[in-house]
């Protein structure tokens, strides 16, 4: 089993946790998942990296980003790298 997180800048603040790892429901468990031909790390890894498929360089860099929280990060912060725009909508 792969840890899940090694330090505290990895585990973000504002989730609700019931314990102090990811189950296996949560996006942020890591487990390999298989999309397209690539292995992802974990749900969150995959979400965040669809919202990049016109920039696959970004979505890459998503894909292979070593946690969940950091790939999270990724996948909301540079809204100008091609994400598509659907998919920034907050409600």
């Amino acid at each position: 089993m792969k840890p899940v997180y090694t330090d505290v800048y990895e585990k973000p603040s504002d989730a609700v946790y019931y314990s102090n790892t990811p189950f296996q429901l949560s996006s942020f468990y890591m487990i390999d998942l298989e999309y397209d031909g690539k292995i992802y790390p974990s749900g969150e890894h995959l979400y965040q990296a669809l919202k990049y498929t016109t920039c696959p360089e970004y979505a890459e860099l998503i894909r292979t980003i070593r946690t969940p929280y950091a790939a999270r990060l990724l996948g909301e912060q540079n809204h100008s790298n091609g994400a598509k725009r659907e998919w920034m909508i907050r409600i």
